[in-house]
C-alpha cells in the first residue's frame, strides 16, 4: 500500500468508492440500545450521518469529541494539527475540527475512511479532516515523514479497537496485552515512543476501556515520559529541560452516570489546564493495579 504524499493523494485514496449509507433499513440489525442514542453519538445524524456495525459501538460520541478537543484547544490557544490513529468513523475527528484544528486521520480501512470523509461534510469541516488510509502500526510513521504533513502534530490521538461491547467481561485489562488486531497494546506503546523519538509530538490521547488497570495506565505513561525527557534535553538542553514536566492525567468519561471510556491524557499537558475544561479528571496510581480517584492529574 502506498502512503500518500500530497492532499490531492489523500483525496483519491478514500474518494474512489462511497460507503454504504447508515439510513435505517428494517432489515438491518442496529441494536435498540445502540438506535436510541444516534443523536448523542451525532447530533445531526439525520443529515447523512454514516456508520458500519461496527462503528456504532465504536465511534466515540459528540460530547466527548467537543470536552477532550476543547482540551487541545485550551493548552495551545490557536488552530493546531491533530494525528488521529484509528480514525473509525471521525467523531473525535470531527471534534477537533470543530474548533479549528487540521486533523490527519488514519484508518487501515477504506471503507472508514469513507465513512470519515461523508462524516465531515455532514458537519462542514471536510476541509480539515484528511482520512489517510494505510496500516497505523507498520505505516504511520512513514507517512509522518513523508513530507505530506507538518513537521510535528500538536497531539496525537489513538483509540484502538476494544474487541467488541463484551471487552468488559474480561475482568482487569493491562493495556500493553491489549489485542489490537493482530497487534498488542505494547506496540502501540512503542509507536507512540517512536512518535516522540521522531519529534513528531509531545501530547497524546488514549481512548482506553473504563477497566484498563492503572497499573498499565501508569507503566505506559512513564515509559513515554522518559522519551519525552530525552528528546527534550537534546532539543533545549538539560538545564531548560527541567522545566518540561510529563503528564500522566485520566479522566472517566461519563454519560448518564456511567463510565463509557478512560480519556487518557500523557505527555506535556497542563493539568489545571485540563481541570478547567474537564472536571472528571483523576488520579490514578500505580501501587495496586487499581483507580485512587481524587481531583487532578498525576506528574510523571
Amino acid at each position: 500500500m502506498n502512503v500518500p504524499t500530497t492532499a490531492k493523494d489523500l483525496l483519491l485514496l478514500y474518494a474512489k468508492e462511497p460507503c454504504a449509507s447508515s439510513s435505517l433499513k428494517e432489515d438491518e440489525s442496529v441494536p435498540q440500545n445502540y438506535l436510541s442514542k444516534r443523536h448523542l453519538l451525532f447530533s445531526r445524524f439525520d443529515e447523512g450521518i454514516q456508520l458500519t456495525p461496527e462503528m456504532w459501538y465504536s465511534v466515540c460520541a459528540e460530547c466527548f469529541a467537543h470536552t477532550i478537543a476543547k482540551v487541545l484547544s485550551n493548552h495551545i490557544q490557536r488552530r493546531g494539527y491533530v494525528l488521529d490513529l484509528f480514525g473509525g468513523a471521525g467523531g473525535q475527528a470531527i471534534g477537533f475540527a470543530l474548533e479549528g484544528h487540521s486533523v490527519h486521520s488514519i484508518e487501515y480501512s477504506e471503507q472508514h475512511c469513507a465513512l470519515i470523509h461523508n462524516n465531515a461534510r455532514v458537519y462542514g469541516v471536510s476541509h480539515l479532516v484528511f482520512p489517510v488510509c494505510c496500516d497505523v502500526f507498520t505505516q504511520a510513521l512513514r507517512f509522518c515523514t513523508s513530507g505530506a504533513t507538518p513537521q510535528k502534530y500538536d497531539c496525537v490521538v489513538l483509540s484502538p479497537p476494544w474487541g467488541g461491547p463484551g471487552y468488559w467481561r474480561n475482568g482487569d485489562l493491562d493495556f500493553c496485552k491489549l489485542r489490537i488486531n493482530k497487534y498488542k497494546g505494547s506496540q502501540l506503546v512503542s509507536l507512540m515512543c517512536r512518535l516522540v523519538d521522531s519529534g513528531i509530538s509531545k501530547r497524546f490521547i488514549l481512548h482506553l476501556p473504563r477497566n484498563t488497570t492503572t497499573r498499565s495506565i501508569y507503566s505506559v505513561g512513564a515509559r513515554v515520559a522518559r522519551h519525552i525527557s530525552r528528546v527534550a534535553i537534546q532539543e533545549l538542553g538539560s538545564t531548560k529541560a527541567d522545566f518540561l514536566t510529563s503528564s500522566v492525567i485520566v479522566s472517566e468519561m461519563q454519560l448518564n452516570g456511567r463510565v463509557s471510556f478512560l480519556a487518557v491524557y500523557i505527555g506535556c499537558w497542563n493539568k489545571k489546564l485540563i481541570r478547567d475544561i474537564d472536571n472528571q479528571a483523576v488520579l490514578f496510581t500505580p501501587s495496586d493495579g487499581h483507580s485512587s480517584r481524587v481531583p487532578c492529574g498525576h506528574l510523571v
